[in-house]
């Protein structure tokens, strides 16, 4: 492992931590926010605790179009600083806001930083890791993202309401201090011409790959421009990318988690919704880790379709039972599933197909379109997350809760099987040589 890259990682991972705790801040918090006076204004309606959940993805789509700019403009180590800015005023506005206006404005900044963290930290990382063990250290973002989201559930769920925003405040504080001290991305200063810089930055990052410089100062020589994007390895690594992403959103995992504690409810299980949502993100933090091991043992294609696979087949399993009791049926002996599959969903859905597709969309692009389509990738990704969120309360009423699992599962299996025949597996593959596949 190279110590200098890991440190990187990490710092870059703190703000994925910080938007971790802006996800699971909704699934304890708003229940409360509607049932008692927390806020001075009052107890929230369905329509605001709706929009309370989902304005952070409008935010997050706004960050991917600012940041996607800004990381080709002034920079990803720059870029990277100023996440702590948005970050920390979102969890400000929690912490000292009296209306749900306030709630409104936090978690859209909140949405904004990690927008932005999910676009500048993989990019980055991608740029900075060296070939064997780029997996690794990709796979950190999302493990750093599902531990944030169990800190969050454990002290929404039995701290004081004022007590998790100084969390994500601390954290971003020691993100911004401590971001300034790792260097900008070599890829990004050969790409201005800054060749001694870059070699700086290399030598501080102790690349394995020397020859990797002047081949990515070859590539980068010339700037992105619309015609690029009908060159075959181009048109295919972005049509790859949008099924990768929207697979991301459509686990199941990401919207089931913004309503966890409604869920259980629904389904009727005999365990606190409280515990049960802890249990859950525990398992999906399990999920995350085990990834980090397998992505360059096992591979990333195969992680991919047979977590999308599993998942769809646990999404079933928990659509029948959910069927079977709102028609009236005794289910009582079978109470444990709704745990146990949802469960299964996160820790499945960690393990691939909710994590790896973010590795996966850097390593099919090459660095000329990369900032661009991954852009593009992760606006459709915010949108679709929006859109998931929001309505899924209105698609529980209208189709019940077991027709939105299916509909979840259907669409697993529909993207895995366009996977299977398309992704080629990048598992210890240089960028060039993944590109190189791409273009056949």
């Amino acid at each position: 492992m190279n110590w200098k890259q890991l440190q990187a990682t990490i710092c870059g991972n703190i703000m994925t931590f910080c938007f971790g705790l802006t996800v699971g801040w909704p699934s304890s918090t708003i229940p409360k926010l509607m049932n008692s006076d927390i806020l001075p204004s009052g107890v929230l309606t369905i329509d605001e605790a709706s929009w309370t959940n989902s304005i952070m993805c409008i935010g997050g789509a706004f960050a991917t179009l600012f940041f996607g700019y800004t990381s080709e403009k002034f920079g990803r180590k720059l870029s990277l600083i100023s996440l702590a800015v948005p970050t920390l005023c979102g969890w400000l506005f929690i912490e000292f806001g009296t209306n749900v206006i306030h709630l409104y404005i936090a978690r859209f900044l909140g949405g904004f930083g990690g927008g932005g963290s999910f676009i500048l930290v993989p990019v980055y990382v991608t740029e900075i890791a060296d070939d064997n063990i780029r997996g690794i250290l990709g796979s950190l973002t999302v493990l750093s993202h599902n531990f944030g989201i169990i800190i969050s559930y454990i002290v929404c769920s039995y701290a004081n309401y004022f007590t998790m925003p100084y969390i994500g405040i601390i954290a971003s504080i020691i993100f911004f201090f401590w971001c300034m001290m790792i260097p900008e991305s070599p890829t990004y200063l050969l790409e201005r011409g800054k060749v001694s810089e870059a070699q700086a930055s290399a030598m501080w990052l102790e690349k394995s790959c020397k020859l990797k410089l002047e081949t990515t100062k070859a590539e980068s020589s010339e700037k992105f421009v619309l015609s690029d994007l009908y060159e075959r390895s181009a048109r295919r690594g972005f049509f790859l990318g949008i099924i990768l992403i929207t697979l991301t959103c459509s686990s199941g995992a990401f919207v089931l988690l913004h309503y966890t504690v409604t869920i259980f409810q629904e389904a009727g299980s005999e365990l606190s919704p409280e515990l049960s949502s802890i249990i859950v993100a525990s398992l999906q933090l399990c999920g995350s880790y085990v990834a980090t091991f397998l992505v360059d043992r096992v591979g990333r294609k195969l992680l991919i379709i047979s977590s999308s696979c599993l998942v769809a087949f646990v999404l079933t399993i928990m659509g029948i039972y959910s069927y079977l009791a709102s028609n009236g049926y005794d289910v009582k002996a079978f109470s444990w599933i709704p745990l146990v599959c949802l469960s299964l969903v996160v820790f499945l859905a960690a393990n691939g197909s909710a994590s790896l597709p973010y590795v996966v969309l850097c390593e099919v692009l090459t660095q000329k379109i990369r900032a661009f389509v991954s852009t593009i990738c992760l606006f459709e990704d915010w949108v679709l997350a929006f859109a998931y969120v929001k309505f899924l309360p209105f698609m529980i009423t209208s189709w019940g809760l077991y027709g939105a699992l299916w509909f979840f599962a259907g669409i697993n299996i529909f993207l895995s099987s366009i996977l299977l025949l398309y992704l080629p597996e990048t598992k210890g593959k240089s960028i060039d040589e993944i590109v190189r596949i791409l273009s056949r």
